[in-house]
């Protein structure tokens, strides 16, 4: 088992070998741990494929007696050429996949309407 303090809503792992007072621990029972108020960490399976666009995010949070792993869903951001590329075949109607593909058609649409 593993034990933690949660530091800015992170979990902060209890050393091995731990030193109390004047003496070294090495593998010390979980007893130590929370006499140092490390408190038991209680990991959770992460959830299944969230979905296009999307990922799961690790959150923690704390009860009385333990830390406990949960699961946050966030929007995977794009970059500027995912961008660029959603914008420009929603302006021509194609399904180009990459930002110069999707300028090629753009050019290519514009020299066809003069």
């Amino acid at each position: 088992m593993k034990y933690a303090k949660l530091i800015n809503q992170y979990p902060s792992y209890a050393p091995n070998p731990i030193h109390i007072g004047n003496r070294w621990w090495c593998n010390p029972p979980g007893s130590v741990y929370v006499a140092e108020d490390y408190k038991p960490v209680r990991f959770t399976d992460q959830p299944t494929e969230p979905g296009e666009g999307y990922q799961w995010v690790e959150t923690w949070s704390e009860t009385d007696t333990e830390i406990v792993q949960g699961w946050g869903l966030e929007e995977i951001p794009i970059t500027e050429d995912e961008a660029l590329t959603r914008y420009t075949n929603e302006i021509t109607g194609a399904s180009d996949s990459t930002l110069q593909e999707a300028t090629e058609t753009l050019i290519k649409n514009i020299k066809e309407d003069d």
